[in-house]
């Protein structure tokens, strides 16, 4: 997933072992799927729906998801995708992802994990289909939230299995501002859709990054793949997190969209018949557009607001002289901050 810049090191990638899919949110690109106005989180259940359109989970042992700003790094001379193909093949680990800057890192050559950073994860084809997709409805609140329930899941099902390796280390050259996440509210929540409380002591109830148990490495005796029957023994399908992430799927089956933003599927769409510069020259109008129209919103408020301040400040010169003289200043620079706060915001 990127703006619409393509890792020039992807292309070193590209033979008969693997595939590439790039979805772009900003800019159309030759090769790629363009999805604009989606969020992290429709972004990569777009790329899980071509998974499945695609027909690649028949394909292909594990799928590595990347955002486009992220590199790996090995002290090693060898190619660093060479590496970590080694380490999934050898470790089989239902997911596997390198060392990044906010996880713990040990001195072995690898760790378990309860937690991990979204932007580069590698994920076996049987975990696949139970942790995708990502849960989209709570997008408004954080971004960030969609992964953490992700990750819960992951210590709930595969505990001891979600593996970092720690020669290896995942970059994120241009990191963006996300909001604090309020872990309380997502650890309950997450809580609430558990339906077997028995599976409450695999959950952590805290901030990550946690360190877990690593197992042995016996995936040829561990099956990765859990059905709904399964799952709905220990969850609870009635819960939003649940209902969403199977309305998805059933979407999915059946060739439906699957984001909410309908718009978003428009931006294939145009470039398939309109071509990447018409699409491309649309889209910036879109954007410019919704901002002018968010100003506008934002521009209209601020004249209620100030003429809503007017008419208090006349009622109270009229009715109580003292009290209006008293609370002049601040409301005029309420009004004043007020209109700076627009200016600011329109630029």
């Amino acid at each position: 997933m990127t703006e619409g810049k393509v890792n020039k090191k992807l292309s070193l990638l590209n033979n008969k072992y693997r595939d590439t899919l790039i979805l772009t949110w900003k800019k159309p690109i030759q090769k790629g799927i363009f999805f604009p106005f989606s969020t992290w989180t429709t972004g990569r259940n777009r790329l899980y729906q071509e998974i499945i359109n695609r027909k690649l989970d028949k394909k292909y042992l594990y799928f590595i998801f990347m955002d486009g700003d992220f590199i790996l790094k090995s002290k090693s001379q060898e190619e660093p995708f060479k590496i970590f193909e080694r380490y999934l093949e050898k470790y089989l680990p239902a997911i596997g992802f390198p060392y990044f800057l906010h996880h713990k890192k040990s001195s072995d050559e690898i760790s378990a994990y309860y937690e991990f950073d979204g932007g580069f994860f590698a994920i076996h084809k049987e975990a696949l289909h139970t942790q995708f997709p990502y849960y989209d409805n709570e997008d408004k609140l954080n971004w960030c939230y969609s992964q953490a329930y992700f990750f819960y899941l992951t210590s709930i099902l595969y505990q001891g299995f979600v593996l970092q390796f720690n020669l290896l280390e995942s970059i994120n050259k241009n990191s963006s501002y996300y909001e604090k996440i309020n872990w309380g509210y997502v650890n309950n929540n997450f809580i609430k859709s558990i339906k077997n409380k028995d599976f409450l002591k695999f959950f952590k109830q805290e901030s990550p990054p946690n360190l877990s148990s690593l197992k042995e490495n016996t995936k040829e005796l561990y099956n990765y793949h859990f059905d709904n029957n399964f799952l709905s023994k220990i969850f609870n399908y009635k819960h939003p997190l649940w209902k969403r992430r199977l309305k998805i799927k059933r979407d999915i089956k059946n060739k439906k969209f699957i984001s909410k933003c309908k718009l978003s599927y428009m931006g294939e769409l145009s470039k398939k018949t309109l071509g990447i510069k018409i699409t491309n020259l649309l889209f910036i109008i879109f954007i410019n557009l919704q901002i002018f129209w968010r100003n506008l919103k934002l521009k209209i408020f601020i004249n209620y607001f100030n003429n809503a301040i007017g008419r208090i400040g006349i009622i109270l010169k009229k009715y109580s002289p003292q009290l209006y003289y008293f609370l002049k200043k601040p409301l005029d620079r309420l009004e004043k901050l007020n209109n700076n706060l627009f200016i600011l915001r329109f630029i």
